[in-house]
C-alpha cells in the first residue's frame, strides 16, 4: 500500500500491519522514536492528513484531546493504511539537535594515524648529484620507513610536474604521493552509534575541524527489548 510523507513528499510502498514509524525508517524519513516503539516517550507525533485515523489504545496519554481531534497520532503505534498521507511536525529531531551539539574541547589535539609530509626535491645539478630517491629519503627522515611499490612508480611522473611532493604515511609506510602541498587536506571519518541516533562526521585531521556532519535516527531504536 502506498503512503506519503509530507513535507518531504516521499511516497513509499508500505506493508500492511506495520506502523507509521516502521514504514518511515524503511523510507528514510526521520521520526524520533526513543522508547523503542513502546508509545511511552510521545516524541513520534505525526499528523494524519488522510487515511485511517482511528486512535490506538496504547498511546499512553501522550496526545491531548485537541491533538487527537486535529489528527495527530503516535507513529510508533498507529498502523499504515492505503493512500495514507502523513505530515511531519515542524519540530527539531534528536538527529538535528545532535548535529548542533557536536564540538571538540578547546584544548583538543588530534593524533593522526595517517600523516602527510611535504618534501621539496631539488633538481639534480653538478653540485647536487644525489638521486631523487636519496633526496626523498633524507627529507622524509622517518626511521624504518617503507614505500609502497605503486608509489615508487608514481614518484618520477609527479616530479616531472612539481618538485614539491606530499607523501601520505600510514603505519610507517608511504601509501600515497601527490604533487604540491596537500598537507592541509587530511581527512578522517568518525561514527557515533547511539541508542537513538547515528552520527557520521567528516573531520579535517590537520586542523581538527569538522567539515561535515550527518545524523539519522537509529532504526534499531524500534527493536523492543525482550
Amino acid at each position: 500500500m502506498k503512503i506519503t510523507f509530507l513535507p518531504q513528499n516521499i511516497t513509499w510502498e508500505a506493508t500492511a500491519g506495520e506502523t507509521i514509524l516502521q514504514a518511515a525508517v524503511k523510507a528514510g524519513v526521520n521520526i524520533d522514536g526513543n522508547c523503542a516503539g513502546l508509545g511511552t516517550c510521545g516524541k513520534c507525533k505525526v499528523k494524519i492528513i488522510s487515511g485511517n485515523k482511528e486512535i490506538c489504545n496504547n498511546h499512553h496519554n501522550k496526545l491531548s484531546v485537541n491533538e487527537i481531534e486535529a489528527g495527530y497520532r503516535l507513529a510508533c503505534c498507529h498502523p499504515v493504511s492505503e493512500g495514507m498521507i502523513i505530515e511531519m511536525p515542524e519540530s527539531e529531531t534528536t538527529a538535528s539537535r545532535k548535529k548542533k551539539l557536536i564540538q571538540l574541547p578547546g584544548n583538543f589535539t588530534s593524533k593522526e594515524s595517517v600523516i602527510k609530509k611535504l618534501v621539496t626535491v631539488p633538481k639534480a645539478s653538478l653540485a647536487n648529484q644525489q638521486s631523487d630517491e636519496e633526496l626523498i629519503w633524507r627529507e622524509l627522515d622517518v626511521e624504518g620507513l617503507k614505500i609502497d611499490y605503486q608509489v615508487l612508480l608514481d614518484i618520477p611522473k609527479i616530479l616531472k610536474d612539481s618538485r614539491d611532493v606530499t607523501f601520505t604515511i600510514s603505519d610507517n609506510v608511504v601509501i600515497h604521493v601527490e604533487a604540491g602541498d596537500t598537507t592541509k587536506e587530511n581527512y578522517g571519518v568518525a561514527v557515533d552509534i547511539g541508542t537513538t541516533t547515528v552520527v557520521i562526521m567528516l573531520w579535517n585531521l590537520a586542523t581538527a575541524e569538522m567539515v561535515q556532519v550527518d545524523a539519522k535516527t537509529n532504526p534499531q531504536g524500534l527493536m523492543v527489548p525482550m
